[in-house]
């Protein structure tokens, strides 16, 4: 029995060793894995702010839908801002407007109208367009 008890140890001390390199090798696995989706999630985050504006102050998009009405028919504004507009507003006056990505509000012009879009950031930079509803 002393003799079994006597070279224990070495099994024991193989077991411990190969369940310490099993551990070890997995979470540098883990590390790496991490590593790599927290870099694709940085990537993707980047295009998504490019997508909405990134860091300058841009008119995403401004349309009228239809272009073309029938007097006293309503019609939309659709405009889109990068996220760091502070200021939106339509002239002439339109109700409804503030900073957004992607909004629509509704217009009945009684006569063919030219509406301008004005946006402002915080630091006082400024973009506009315009686009033209026609009135039949």
């Amino acid at each position: 029995m002393r003799a079994v008890v006597r070279w224990l140890w070495l099994p024991v001390l193989i077991a411990f060793g190969w369940s310490a390199w099993v551990l070890w090798s997995r979470h540098a696995e883990n590390a790496e894995i991490e590593r790599r989706a927290e870099q694709k999630n940085a990537a993707e985050t980047r295009k998504v702010l490019e997508a909405v504006g990134g860091e300058d102050l841009k008119i995403l998009m401004f349309y009228a839908n239809p272009s073309v009405v029938q007097r006293g028919e309503r019609g939309l504004l659709c405009y889109g801002v990068s996220i760091n507009a502070k200021e939106v507003h339509i002239d002439p006056a339109v109700d409804g407007v503030s900073p957004s990505i992607s909004r629509c509000v509704e217009v009945r012009p009684s006569k063919d109208t030219s509406y301008t879009l004005t946006a402002k950031d915080g630091r006082g930079r400024e973009a506009a367009q315009t686009v033209s509803v026609h009135v039949r």
